[in-house]
């Protein structure tokens, strides 16, 4: 039995995406930190 490449596709496509969902969802988070640091303003002065 010949196994079917587009399911091969489809199943790396949809690891793919999921991956890159949470590398969207950690970047969102992470430039959320970021805005509240810099609206917060830096803890030292910058010179």
């Amino acid at each position: 039995m010949k196994r079917n490449p587009k399911s091969a596709y489809i199943k790396e496509y949809v690891l793919i995406n999921r991956s890159l969902l949470v590398c969207s969802a950690r970047s969102k988070t992470l430039t959320a930190f970021i805005s509240k640091i810099v609206t917060k303003g830096p803890s030292h002065p910058q010179s």
